[in-house]
């Protein structure tokens, strides 16, 4: 079972749980995702289209980590899900959002 993540877009709030994330400083055409884990342990972050889940990347415990999504999960414009994985407990899904090229989008897993 999937729990909400919080997770904010550019200009865009999902939820009133919503936290910001910086976006990466360089410019590209990529769409990119800045999680932030204020977990005590590490989480194994997830993009999900239809029923294909891509493992982006681990973040370490209390660390912030970008990942760079892969072009065919953006360039569809297509809707997408985040998701991590904690090393306990259930996994935390961030809704379905649409995902566009050079697009930032921010996670935050917060603390237990």
């Amino acid at each position: 079972m999937r729990t909400q993540l919080t997770l904010a877009a550019a200009m865009l709030a999902l939820s009133p749980a919503l936290a910001y994330a910086s976006p990466p400083q360089q410019s590209s055409t990529r769409a990119t995702v800045t999680v932030q884990n204020d977990q005590k342990d590490s989480v194994t972050v997830y993009a999900q289209r239809g029923e294909e889940d891509i493992r982006l990347g681990q973040v370490p415990a209390l660390g912030i980590a970008t990942f760079t999504v892969p072009d065919w999960l953006s360039l569809d414009r297509d809707e997408v899900q985040f998701f991590v994985h904690p090393k306990d407990g259930f996994d935390l899904g961030s809704g379905t959002v649409d995902l566009s090229p050079g697009e930032h989008l921010g996670l935050l897993v917060r603390g237990r």
